[in-house]
């Protein structure tokens, strides 16, 4: 199988990392609340990880696991503004671990680490 590699997430805000192509600020992470659980951006999983964003594979979409709340962000500053959006298994990975959304942002679970499914060797 042929997978694309992740561009870097975004970065919380106030920081200033390429946005992940989900329509955020450069400057706002993408934070989506599913089924009683957090998801953010992969940027913090790959710094804590120190993995190279080349190294991880584009999630490939599963199933729809149905609506999340995206939270809201404005001039890198968290709003208090939340949008549903739809959830997406990621093709070997545990939805308590990571999902994906429509754009294909891999989001780790808050705290949870870049899927070793998703990493491959260089």
């Amino acid at each position: 199988m042929v997978m694309a590699l992740v561009s870097a997430g975004v970065v919380g805000c106030g920081g200033g990392s390429p946005t992940s192509g989900t329509g955020a600020s450069a400057d706002c992470a993408v934070v989506v609340h599913w089924n009683g659980l957090t998801y953010e951006s992969d940027l913090y999983a790959l710094k804590s990880q120190h993995l190279d964003p080349a190294s991880v594979a584009t999630p490939v979409r599963g199933q729809s696991l149905g609506q999340g709340i995206e939270e809201g962000c404005a001039e890198g500053r968290s709003t208090t503004s939340s949008t549903p959006i739809e959830v997406f298994a990621i093709q070997g990975v545990a939805p308590t671990a990571a999902v994906t959304i429509q754009e294909g942002s891999l989001l780790i679970v808050h705290g949870g680490t870049v899927p070793s499914a998703l990493v491959h060797a260089k």
